[in-house]
């Protein structure tokens, strides 16, 4: 009875409890026009204790959002060119271009570049070996179109663009790996993919995940929803027990829309496991 006193205690102070620290990133894609707007963003940009919050600024601002930003906000690139290190590829960012403080990840696989710029599947899978190798972390994003949507092949669309990007990826590399799915059908179209939908997704690419590498490996790894987001949808979303954040786009470019996204309310029984485990010593 003490340990469920206990346990209902530190819920009230900490909504979310999850072996899986919650991330919350933002995508501003090529956004905003200016320098002065850009550092403007990233100065209102909130820290949130007990969770993880990323930006991806164009790269052309990542140094100086670097010097601006909370100090507890990481950045990520949007993209990086794995063709060579240096060399004549007019308008590429190297990975050794990108190491600088504070930027943490590579974007791998959004479904813009894959749909804009013909990111196909073996360039995404160099782009997460890349990055893993020079160091960053991976956030890799997979899903599906609304032809696929309606054609009820999700689960397979994602099985196969999860296998295919993580080919060669270790069970001990995937501590550096975050997985965002990507309704394609549902970013920017007014069409809504609803939280239990989201969960079903997200569920059967963590089993996916334990069928590859193994139960601590599905368990530990962080996916996030990065279909469209706002404050007015975010606790419903962080109360799936399969979703451990979000990767969100128009709502990133407002500091005060994004910082309250990133102070979502999931809820106390998103605490289930941890009283599990607390009840269970």
């Amino acid at each position: 009875m003490m340990a469920l006193i206990a346990a209902l205690v530190l819920t009230r102070t900490a909504a979310y409890t999850s072996p899986r620290a919650p991330v919350v990133a933002g995508n501003w894609k090529m956004n905003p026009g200016t320098a002065e707007e850009a550092l403007a963003l990233a100065e209102a940009l909130d820290a949130v204790e007990g969770r993880e919050v990323v930006v991806f600024p164009p790269s052309c601002y990542l140094e100086a959002v670097a010097r601006k930003t909370n100090k507890n906000v990481a950045l990520g690139a949007q993209d990086a060119c794995v063709l060579a290190e240096s060399g004549a590829f007019t308008g590429a960012v190297s990975l050794p271009m990108l190491k600088m403080p504070r930027v943490d990840y590579v974007l791998c696989g959004h479904s813009e570049r894959r749909s804009l710029f013909s990111d196909d599947d073996d360039a995404i899978r160099a782009k997460v070996r890349g990055a893993l190798d020079a160091g960053f972390a991976a956030m890799l994003c997979i899903g599906e179109t609304q032809q696929e949507y309606e054609l009820g092949i999700t689960d397979d669309i994602c099985a196969l663009q999860l296998a295919k990007a993580l080919e060669g990826v270790t069970a001990a590399e995937m501590a550096n790996v975050v997985v965002a799915y990507e309704p394609v059908w549902a970013i920017g179209t007014g069409l809504v993919c609803p939280a239990t939908v989201a969960q079903r997704v997200h569920a059967s690419m963590r089993q996916r995940l334990r069928a590859t590498y193994d139960s601590s490996v599905a368990d530990a790894c962080r996916i996030l929803y990065g279909g469209s987001a706002s404050p007015l949808v975010i606790d419903g979303i962080m109360r799936q027990p399969d979703i451990d954040g979000v990767l969100v786009g128009g709502a990133a470019l407002d500091a005060a829309t994004f910082n309250q996204v990133s102070n979502f309310h999931a809820g106390w029984w998103r605490t289930r496991s941890f009283l599990k485990k607390v009840l269970h010593r």
